[in-house]
């Protein structure tokens, strides 16, 4: 076997780490739904975003080089496809879900995905499993494609039953992280970075109340991010559009501020000079 082949029991977790994150998707926050449903849907966003986070980071669909050397130990992984498989069947048991954690087959068109914490991570998963079926593709066989679940819309009706599911969920994929000898500090840090990101004062207000009692140092972040973003102490805008705004303010246009000189008068010409206008427009920028 080459050093960039993919054993078949590693294509085969692969898929069903696959079917987990797409099992997640199956929740959905109905039309007039209380905030309270939003709330606990966040919570299940964030096991999602825990989970794609322990794929990225162990290199799940990463050629070898670049995958946890812990995946390539065979008796491991079969402990992983376990708590994986115990994942998949928590999110995909409808009978379960209708009888011990309040959900409800969802019937209307007119519904969302609460995945404020878990696009990014989830966009990376895409990117990386798209590209890892087209290289594996020839290792597919007519019995070993992808099982598709049938895709059904769930909507929470019972929240305490529900936190019932997402409390296992979490234990599940705290074991996972353990097994696999993931730092805690590499989930903190990838969720943390993606609140501080979001540009919606509603979304990180429900993100800064599902997390408060499980999660603090989430709940900070989306407090903190929130309170500047209120009161407009948060800079979102780019480079070239601080520059243009700054621009449309009656500043100078420093672009065209810079003295044009000669390739014969460079010599004449200090440094310092030259690059007055850059460092007032950074002094003005400073002070904006």
């Amino acid at each position: 076997m080459s050093g960039l082949e993919v054993p078949a029991f590693l294509i085969g977790l692969a898929g069903l780490f696959s079917s987990c994150v797409d099992a997640f998707g199956y929740f959905k926050l109905a039309q007039h739904a209380d905030r309270d449903v939003e709330v606990i849907l966040l919570r299940l966003d964030i096991q999602k975003a825990r989970l794609l986070i322990w794929g990225e980071n162990v290199g799940i669909f990463s050629a070898s080089p670049h995958q946890n050397p812990r995946l390539l130990d065979e008796h491991l992984v079969y402990i992983i496809r376990r708590i994986l498989t115990q994942i998949e069947n928590l999110l995909t048991n409808s009978e379960k879900l209708r009888a011990s954690y309040g959900a409800q087959a969802l019937n209307t068109p007119l519904d969302r995905v609460v995945d404020y914490i878990s696009s990014k991570s989830l966009k990376v998963f895409r990117i990386s499993a798209t590209r890892f079926w087209a290289r594996n593709s020839s290792k597919l066989g007519p019995s070993s494609q992808l099982t598709r679940i049938a895709r059904i819309k769930w909507a929470i009706y019972e929240k305490e039953k529900f936190q019932e599911l997402i409390n296992t969920l979490s234990d599940l994929i705290d074991t996972i992280f353990e097994f696999s000898n993931t730092a805690r500090e590499i989930q903190d840090s990838v969720i943390i970075e993606d609140i501080e990101s979001n540009l919606d004062v509603s979304q990180l207000a429900i993100i800064e109340e599902a997390t408060e009692s499980s999660y603090s140092a989430y709940s900070k972040a989306a407090a903190s991010v929130r309170a500047a973003t209120e009161t407009g102490t948060v800079d979102r805008r780019t480079l070239e559009e601080r520059l243009r705004d700054a621009e449309g303010t009656g500043w100078p246009n420093f672009r065209n501020s810079l003295p044009v000189v000669d390739a014969g008068d460079l010599g004449t010409l200090s440094l310092f000079e030259y690059l007055k206008p850059v460092r007032l427009f950074i002094a003005y920028m400073r002070n904006e």
